[in-house]
C-alpha cells in the first residue's frame, strides 16, 4: 500500500532529492499494524518514515503513525538477536532460514562486464507470476549499468518479479591484491556509514523501497561494523550457506547466493538446474520469519 508513494522514473538526476535524512528508532502502529521505525527523511517538502512490520519483516514508507511499545519477542527482534550472536567476520549474521522453502538472492556487485544476466532474470519472470527474489544491489553497479537497473525495476513495477532489495553497499570496495579477511569494508579509509546510508538514499531517490537486509561485500565484516549495522541502523546482515558458484549445496532452508552481474556464470547455470527440480522458492522475509 505504501510502495506507490515513491514509484518514479529512474531516469531522473542522480542528485539526491531526499533531505534531512536521519536514523529513527522506536516502535509504532501504522494503520493498526506493528512497525519498527528505522529512518526519517523529507522529499519534496513532505516528511516520510521508513520502517518494517515486526512480524512480516516487510518494509514500508508512511507519513503518520501512533507510538507504541516494542515487543521484544516479535520476529524482527528475534532475528536481530540471532544476527548479533553470529558475528563471525566472514559470512556472519543470518546464513539460513527455517526449513519451509528456499530464498534466492542475487548479488549485483560492481562489474566491468557490460549488461547483466538478463536471460536468467527473464527465466525467473516465467517461472511463476511475481517470482520472489532478493537482489543485493550496490550503488556503483546502478551507476555503471543504468539500463540494466531500469529493466530490473520495470520487472518489479509490472509484478513480474517480487524483489526484496538488499543493501549491498554504495561502493562495494575491493582490492585484488589484499587477502579476503582484510579486504572489502576492512580496507583503509572505507567509510562504512556511507556504504549503508548513501545506498539507502539513492534507492529512495530512485523510487526503490529497501528491505531490512544488508549483505556485506564479499560476506566480509568486522565486529564493530556488524554490531553497528544491527543495533544502530536496525538492519539484518545476510549471509549464505548456499553460494552456488562455490559448490555449496542448496537445501530446504537455504539462502541461495548467485551473482547476476555476469561475474559467476557457473552459479547461474547451477541455479537454473535447481529451478528445474521445482523447489519451493519463497521470499527472504517468508524464509526468516
Amino acid at each position: 500500500m505504501w510502495r506507490s508513494l515513491f514509484l518514479c522514473s529512474v531516469a531522473t538526476s542522480m542528485l539526491w532529492s531526499v533531505d534531512a535524512y536521519r536514523i529513527e528508532q522506536g516502535c509504532a502502529l501504522v494503520e493498526g499494524a506493528p512497525f519498527v521505525l528505522l529512518r526519517k527523511f523529507t522529499k519534496e517538502n513532505t516528511t516520510y518514515y521508513f520502517g518494517a512490520h515486526t512480524s512480516t519483516l516487510k518494509t514500508a514508507l508512511f507519513s503518520h503513525f501512533t507510538p507504541a511499545p516494542c515487543d521484544p519477542s516479535c520476529p524482527y527482534e528475534t532475528l536481530k538477536a540471532q544476527a548479533l550472536q553470529n558475528n563471525h567476520p566472514i559470512n556472519g549474521g543470518i546464513t539460513q532460514g527455517k526449513p519451509h522453502g528456499m530464498a534466492l538472492t542475487i548479488d549485483m556487485c560492481p562489474s566491468s562486464k557490460s549488461g547483466f544476466e538478463a536471460h536468467f532474470y527473464e527465466t525467473l519472470t516465467h517461472y511463476r507470476s511475481g517470482m520472489p527474489i532478493g537482489v543485493s544491489i550496490t550503488g556503483r553497479w546502478i551507476m555503471q549499468h543504468r539500463v540494466a537497473f531500469e529493466q530490473l525495476f520495470a520487472w518489479e513495477k509490472s509484478g513480474a518479479l517480487a524483489i526484496s532489495w538488499i543493501n549491498h553497499g554504495m561502493n562495494h570496495p575491493y582490492d585484488a591484491k589484499i587477502e579476503v579477511a582484510h579486504n572489502f569494508i576492512n580496507l583503509p579509509h572505507v567509510e562504512f556509514d556511507a556504504e549503508v546510508i548513501e545506498l539507502e538514499k539513492m534507492l529512495f531517490d530512485l523510487g526503490v523501497l529497501p528491505s531490512i537486509f544488508y549483505r556485506f561485500a564479499g560476506l566480509v565484516a568486522n565486529e564493530k561494523a556488524h554490531e553497528k549495522l544491527i543495533s544502530h541502523y536496525g538492519l539484518i546482515p545476510l549471509g549464505s550457506q548456499a553460494w552456488l558458484a562455490k559448490e555449496q549445496e542448496a537445501k530446504n532452508g537455504s539462502i541461495i547466493l548467485v551473482h547476476g552481474n555476469r561475474n559467476e556464470p557457473q552459479g547461474i547455470t547451477k541455479a537454473l538446474e535447481l529451478l528445474k527440480t521445482n523447489p519451493s522458492i519463497i521470499s527472504i522475509e517468508a524464509l526468516l520469519r
